[in-house]
């Protein structure tokens, strides 16, 4: 067909052939054949020809798939992508040929390109021009590039659109619509897209939704992920993001609304803007690390240099100036210096391997922990020298700190790594961030001569009493421990005005009398702690509890929302609590639940348990939460034929004794079984024997049992205990556990 053209139509036809046959090969050849053509004829013609505008970007779009190293060009700085340089092709096609539906269609499925996010205004800009030509998943590829300018609206109507037209993968559309109606609010019907994605059979929804997931997932929810049926999907996601919410405490879709919100801002402020082969760079050595054999072979030098002189003085920053005795144990021992260096060079930030290496290529390493953990409570960067930045977290009972390095990538731009410690980078770097993870800073401050020549070799040596190398190993295994934590684990925490520390008992209990099982919690709140109103001469405690139940088997949600007054006759003092109980009716099953605790003036508090078991009555031998109480607590629950004392304080004197209470199901009426309680200290060998054990024979008096027993502690030693019930009988073994202090 080409032979019989003549002329530019015979080349364009040659062009298009080339196009076709590039796109099968996997080296590029053709596809440099067809980029070589175009960039002559372009230049034959000064650019007047918008087809072959559009054969060069498609020319080029073919060697970012096969990895041909990017050449200036067209359109195509030095130094620039081909990704770049094809999006820029295409565009300039569009604008000689607003008509040119093929250009308009490959520029919207084209990739973004890396160098600037001020492309994604050009980009926007010409595909608006356009849009009436775009098929269904151009229409979707141009909605994502929407959704990143932020224009919400347009998103929206552009995916919705796709998804009529047709010819797209529809899980992965009802997927990015999800993300642009939960960043629009509109969580409901976000919700709805989420789950009717996550249903889709197809290869492409399984892998985005994956990809999706990935962001805050464990290891082990992606393999059950790559594990499920199609059909099992929808249940996965509904419980994979409710289980976060209930954890946190949080209402229903909150966790999800904050996690598109968390990723849309990562992808503005840390998106990784460079051609996709500097992404191995990173991956393997920082392009420019600092070298500390050059730096200090210059200090080594000056080992033997004359003694500080004491004027004139100046005050050096203080990460500059500390004893040399624990690294250099002799003033005279240049190995002390090697071995710093060599250790330095290993295990510290200018080690040339990664600790972490990351599961995508959006974003750097600070975005991946903003995704998961959200804005840090604190914050500190360098000024001059290093670009290091130190984030850190302050969560309840803990807190995680991860320190950042800035790694260049091919000189064009730049992105932050962790590291797991900055302890070997210069003293001046430090100082500006140490306050915010105090094993990077300075042990002592001194006064030295700055101009005279030994002071760098003095300044090696103080730096050394930090820097030794078993300073070293102890900052990075610590900054090792906190990567695995912080990027295993995601959080949302709920911010109080004053953190209240509650304690507490979650039992999983059936009803004596039939009816629903129950979810019961006991509860002990410090009154020192909670504010109070005085009304008639009382002291008026009001409290709002919020139970939170997530059924694992359905992903349905349940809860209790209430509010309490609590009135004593005068304000309660240190070691007085404020105690009692909540019921929450629940179907049979397993839950994770989470109680909320608050007051009007911000003060509150989350509790969480993983798993709890409503039971119901079986056939087989089975036994309810063990409950641990003790008379006298003013606590009591009612099972419909038996009033249960119970503890929430978890705590009972030494000597004293503790009322215990669980239930049986699944037993012959007549038949004997053997109950077993045995005690052991929390931090025993799993080998040690217990530090004590009562058993005693039951007799079942019918197929369902509730049964008291009370248990002297008089043998026991003040500590924490775990209390493990076991029933044997006809065969079968049941166990429960529960928890318990003995104090003095």
């Amino acid at each position: 067909m080409c032979a019989r053209l003549s002329g530019q139509d015979a080349a364009l036809c040659r062009g298009l052939v080339g196009i076709r046959l590039a796109q099968r090969d996997s080296d590029g050849t053709r596809a440099r054949a067809v980029r070589d053509t175009a960039e002559r004829e372009i230049a034959t013609t000064q650019g007047q020809s918008s087809a072959w505008w559009f054969l060069l970007g498609e020319a080029r779009l073919i060697l970012v798939r096969t990895g041909v190293l990017a050449r200036e060009g067209p359109l195509q700085p030095t130094g620039s992508s081909n990704l770049l340089g094809a999006n820029n092709a295409l565009v300039h096609a569009l604008e000689m040929d607003p008509r040119f539906a093929a250009a308009a269609n490959a520029l919207a499925l084209a990739p973004l390109p890396r160098e600037s996010a001020d492309y994604y205004r050009n980009r926007v800009t010409t595909l608006r021009r356009v849009r009436a030509m775009l098929s269904g998943p151009a229409l979707a590829a141009a909605a994502r590039a929407e959704r990143e300018a932020g224009s919400l609206d347009s998103a929206i109507a552009l995916q919705r659109r796709a998804l009529s037209i047709g010819g797209v993968d529809t899980g992965v559309v009802l997927l990015d619509l999800a993300q642009s109606l939960y960043q629009h609010g509109e969580p409901v019907a976000g919700r709805t897209a989420l789950l009717s994605g996550a249903g889709v059979a197809s290869e492409a929804a399984h892998r985005a939704y994956r990809q999706g997931l990935s962001w805050v997932a464990t290891n082990t929810e992606l393999a059950i992920w790559d594990t499920l049926s199609p059909g099992s999907r929808q249940l996965f996601v509904a419980i994979f993001w409710a289980r976060r919410d209930i954890a946190e405490g949080r209402g229903d879709g909150e966790r999800l609304v904050e996690h598109y919100r968390r990723v849309s801002f990562a992808l503005s402020h840390f998106r990784l803007m460079l051609p996709q082969t500097g992404r191995q760079i990173v991956l393997t050595m920082p392009a420019h690390p600092v070298d500390l054999g050059k730096e200090y072979a210059a200090r080594e030098r000056a080992w033997k240099a004359p003694p500080i002189i004491a004027q004139p003085q100046v005050t050096l920053n203080p990460p500059l100036v500390r004893s040399a005795k624990a690294v250099l144990k002799d003033s005279d021992d240049p190995e002390a210096l090697g071995r710093f260096v060599r250790d330095s060079k290993s295990i510290g930030s200018e080690s040339p391997f990664r600790y972490y290496r990351p599961i995508q290529d959006l974003v750097d390493d600070r975005g991946v922990i903003w995704v998961r953990h959200g804005e840090p409570t604190q914050r500190a960067a360098t000024v001059g020298g290093d670009a290091i930045e130190v984030w850190r977290y302050e969560f309840p009972g803990t807190s995680l700190v991860f320190q950042f390095r800035d790694v260049d990538f091919d000189g064009v731009a730049g992105a932050s790594v962790l590291v797991p410690t900055l302890i070997t980078l210069p003293a001046p770097d430090l100082v500006q961030v140490c306050h915010l993870e105090r094993s990077l800073c300075p042990l002592s401050n001194r006064v030295v001569d700055e101009g005279d020549p030994g002071v760098l070799n003095h300044e090696l040596r103080v730096e050394g009493e930090r820097r030794s190398t078993d300073a070293i190993t102890r900052a990075r295994d610590k900054g090792r421990a906190q990567i695995d934590t912080g990027t295993a684990t995601d959080s949302y925490h709920r911010d109080f005005t004053r953190e209240v520390t509650p304690t507490l008992q979650i039992l999983g209990l059936d009803r004596a009398t039939g009816g629903s099982p129950r979810l019961v919690v006991a509860f002990a709140i410090p009154g020192g702690q909670l504010a109070s109103v005085s009304a008639n001469g009382r002291t008026v405690y009001p409290v709002h509890f919020q139970l939170m139940a997530l059924d694992f088997r359905n992903g349905h949600r349940t809860g209790l929302d209430t509010l309490r007054q609590f009135v004593t006759n005068a304000a309660l003092v240190e070691g007085q609590f404020i105690m009692g109980a909540l019921e929450l009716p629940v179907p049979e099953g397993t839950y994770t639940v989470s109680l909320v605790i608050t007051q009007e003036d911000g003060r509150g508090a989350v509790a969480h348990l993983g798993k709890v078991t409503a039971p119901r009555a079986s056939t087989r031998l089975a036994v309810s939460d063990l409950v641990l109480g003790r008379e006298g607590s003013g606590v009591r629950w009612n099972s419909g034929a038996t009033v249960v004392p119970l503890n929430p304080l978890n705590a009972y004197p030494k000597g004293g004794a503790a009322e215990v209470y669980f239930q049986l199901s699944g037993l012959t009426s007549g038949a004997t079984c053997q109950t077993a309680f045995e005690f052991y200290k929390s931090d025993d060998d799993p080998k040690r024997p217990p530090r004590l054990r009562i058993a005693a024979p039951l007799t079942a008096g019918a197929t369902r049992l509730e049964v008291q027993r009370t248990l002297g502690l008089q043998n026991l030693e003040p500590g924490r205990y775990r209390v493990q019930l076991t029933v044997s009988g006809a065969g079968e073994t049941v166990k429960a556990v529960g928890w318990m202090t003995v104090v003095k």
